[in-house]
């Protein structure tokens, strides 16, 4: 059983499954996600990392931007991704 229900991408390789989709899944679909990924084991060894000091080699980026607030922002947002 595949969780995605619309147009996927973003493939974990472990479980062969997709993480995101354009459309809302059901409930059903997320359940059966969630219980395919509970018994798969991460795919990068830093796990935690972020609770502490992060590894070498990885780029701390804290730059925010705020987008905008509210239903019209969201509405543009949605159009945007749609198109």
């Amino acid at each position: 059983m595949n969780a995605c229900t619309g147009v996927c991408f973003g493939l974990m390789p472990q479980m062969a499954k997709s993480i995101f989709t354009l459309r809302e899944p059901s409930w059903a679909a997320i359940d059966a996600f969630l219980l395919s990924a509970r018994s798969q084991s991460f795919s990068y060894a830093e796990v935690s990392s972020t609770r502490g000091n992060m590894p070498s080699g990885y780029n701390i980026d804290h730059d925010r931007i705020a987008l905008g607030a509210g239903k019209d922002a969201f509405d543009r947002a949605v159009s945007a991704l749609r198109s």
